[in-house]
């Protein structure tokens, strides 16, 4: 009774996670210097176009940023971070796609 409990629950929830996860889509990267050391601590800030729902994280010490689970849609990624000039790409992301932005800053002005 118990195994059948287990299998029936299985046979149930199974979809219902496979449905959850293709709805969304994730953009990930790589932020570098003109040099192409890696950027750690960027500000990346990534706006969906449609809604104007912004999502705001950092790169980590590899300059690796990722943001999984956005739904589909035309997104706007930027990147900043003192002493450098902001990056700014569109991308136009499809369920369940795995995008790759990466990001090569040029050093900025001052008062940038």
């Amino acid at each position: 009774m118990r195994r059948a409990v287990v299998i029936l629950l299985g046979v149930v929830l199974c979809p219902l996670l496979v449905l959850a996860q293709g709805q969304t889509a994730e953009v990930t990267g790589t932020v570098t210097d003109a040099s192409g050391a890696v950027v750690a601590n960027a500000s990346v800030t990534i706006t969906n176009a449609s809604t104007n729902v912004a999502r705001e994280l950092k790169t980590n010490v590899s300059g690796i940023y990722d943001a999984p689970s956005l739904p589909p849609g035309p997104y706007t990624i930027r990147v900043a971070i003192a002493g450098f000039q902001t990056a700014v790409a569109k991308l136009e992301l499809q369920v369940s796609q795995i995008a790759r932005q990466d990001f090569s800053l040029q050093v900025g002005n001052v008062a940038e």
